[in-house]
C-alpha cells in the first residue's frame, strides 16, 4: 500500500473510530434519559471512552533522531563545523537564511543540521540564528564605526527582519531593550 493510500485509510479509521465512540456515548445518554443507567456508569462510559480515543496518542514515540544515523563523534564534529563557518562567513546576517542553505552551505542534510542544533547546543536553527544576530548587534552598537547608525538599521544589517522581532529577541537575549544596553555599553 502507498504511503499516499496509507495516510488515507488511516484517517478513514479515525473518523469512523470517532462516529463509533460518538455513538457509544450517545446511546448512553439516551439510556440514561431512560433510567437505565445511573450517572457514574455514565461517568465511567465516558472515562472509558476517553482512554480508548487518547491511549494511542500516549504511546512513547521514538526519539526523533534515531534513524539519522549521526553518531556523537559526528555531531561534535558538525557541531565545530557550524560554529567556524557561523564565526567566518556571517551567514546569519542574510534576513533571507534559511535552515536548508545553511546545511547545504555545510553540506549536510538539514535534518542532521536540526539534530546537531538540538543534541550537541540545545537550541533550534531560529533561536541559533537570533543568538548570533544579537551578538552582532551588540558589538556594533558600541563599535565607533556605527555611532552615527539608528539601531534599527544595525538591527536589518545584522540579519532581522522587523522591528518587532528584533525587540522581543534582544530583550530575552540580554534581559534588556537596545537603548538601554548601548547607553549602558557606551559607560563601561
Amino acid at each position: 500500500m502507498s504511503h499516499k493510500k496509507s495516510l488515507e485509510f488511516n484517517g478513514m479509521i479515525q473518523i469512523l473510530k470517532s462516529i463509533f465512540l460518538g455513538g457509544i456515548a450517545f446511546f448512553s445518554l439516551i439510556l440514561y434519559g431512560l433510567g437505565i443507567l445511573k450517572p457514574l456508569e455514565i461517568l465511567i462510559i465516558i472515562i472509558g471512552l476517553v482512554v480508548v480515543h487518547y491511549a494511542p496518542k500516549l504511546r512513547k514515540k521514538k526519539k526523533s533522531y534515531d534513524q539519522t544515523g549521526l553518531r556523537t563523534s559526528q555531531i561534535e564534529t558538525l557541531k565545530n563545523q557550524l560554529e567556524t563557518y557561523l564565526e567566518n562567513e556571517k551567514p546569519y546576517l542574510n534576513e533571507t537564511l534559511c535552515r536548508a542553505s545553511l546545511s547545504g552551505a555545510l553540506g549536510i542534510t538539514p535534518n542532521n543540521l536540526s539534530q546537531v542544533l538540538s543534541q550537541s547546543l540545545n537550541t533550534n536553527f531560529y533561536d541559533l540564528l537570533n543568538r548570533y544576530r544579537v551578538e552582532e548587534v551588540k558589538k556594533r552598537l558600541v563599535d565607533p564605526r556605527y555611532e552615527n547608525y539608528k539601531i534599527i538599521a544595525i538591527a536589518y544589517d545584522c540579519g532581522f527582519s522587523s522591528k518587532a522581532v528584533f525587540n522581543k529577541v534582544f530583550k530575552k537575549i540580554t534581559n534588556t531593550n537596545p537603548s538601554d544596553y548601548k547607553k549602558q555599553a557606551i559607560r563601561n
